[in-house]
């Protein structure tokens, strides 16, 4: 999977090419880094309306007083047709007949989905969506700029992938806090990119505690103010979600066993947690044994500042959690 990818842009920072000016929701396909995605989530509006009928002859969909656009990414909260639309996908609007109806492709430009019936029984309620994309656009000043896409990026399409599908980098989880502050309370709520995960560890009860690097640079020290600390609800202990962590001591074979972490002079002890942690390779300096643990320096905020992070496991153990390309003993 590749790590730069197209996507469908109605706005990006100032740039608005949502009007097309003929009636449509206009896009812009552009290619982006994914090394420059910091945080990615959903955006989506009930539209206070339902589908009150579906039509075999012309497979129009009827919302009365719908207000939709050609190219709008939409939703229906239940099934809308057995096969074609289906519940909680995303769908774009291919025509728009009458104010009154529309018809649904699976894809953005793509052919209109087949309604094979007539009928009134389902009457889902409608729902605008579109992803937003955190970028760091390097020319931006060194601030991150807002891309807003013409999609969803966290909820499935009729396929049944989302943005993961696109990179091995992004990873969707359910984020529970966010720098100490309750986050949202919808499952599976945020996109992460798993190349700025500096250090996370099992915190108990599966919730893992993330330090996450949200500078523009992706390069910030352990104790950076760039550096957001997320607990993270979603286990990063698991076949799938650890094999997108290819950068990271303890994504091979399982986590490592994380003792402590000394931050400016400070010590503090990890849980007592088995194969609890996994560690950016970018944020080593140089890694040693002692008593058969392994000390890892790790950059800290300032130019000369390094932090200490204890493993208790032999160096041998924690080369061999790594993926063998990107260290040597």
């Amino acid at each position: 999977m590749a790590n730069f990818i197209s996507v469908p842009v109605k706005k990006y920072g100032h740039e608005d090419f949502s009007d097309a000016g003929d009636g449509t929701t206009g896009y812009n396909t552009m290619g982006i880094d994914v090394n420059k995605i910091i945080y990615a989530f959903d955006t989506e509006t009930n539209l206070g309306k339902a589908v009150s009928a579906q039509t075999d002859s012309g497979d129009t969909i009827t919302i009365t007083g719908h207000g939709l656009q050609v190219n709008d990414a939409i939703y229906f909260d239940a099934e809308c047709e057995a096969t074609n639309v289906l519940a909680n996908r995303v769908y774009f609007v291919k025509t728009v007949p009458t104010a009154n109806t529309i018809t649904v492709s699976d894809t953005l430009g793509g052919s209109v989905q087949n309604i094979a019936a007539d009928g009134t029984s389902d009457t889902p309620n409608v729902f605008k969506i579109e992803g937003q994309i955190i970028y760091a656009d390097t020319t931006n000043n060194g601030r991150p700029v807002d891309i807003i896409v013409n999609r969803g990026l966290i909820r499935q399409n009729h396929a049944g992938d989302t943005v993961q599908a696109l990179s091995q980098n992004l990873l969707i989880v359910d984020c529970n806090e966010k720098n100490g502050v309750a986050y949202s309370g919808t499952d599976n709520n945020m996109v992460i990119n798993t190349h700025r995960v500096m250090l996370s560890y099992d915190g108990g009860s599966d919730d893992w505690k993330t330090f996450y690097d949200a500078s523009n640079t992706n390069m910030a020290g352990l104790d950076s103010p760039f550096v957001d600390v997320l607990e993270l609800e979603t286990s990063l202990n698991s076949g799938g979600t650890l094999a997108k962590f290819v950068n990271h001591i303890g994504a091979l074979g399982g986590p490592e066993n994380f003792e402590s972490l000394t931050v400016n002079g400070r010590t503090v002890s990890f849980p007592d947690v088995s194969s609890s942690g996994i560690v950016r390779l970018t944020c080593v300096a140089s890694a040693y044994e002692s008593e058969s643990k392994t000390y890892l320096k790790i950059k800290g905020m300032g130019k000369n500042s390094w932090d200490t992070l204890v493993i208790n496991d032999t160096l041998s153990n924690v080369v061999g959690s790594t993926d063998a390309t990107n260290i040597v003993e």
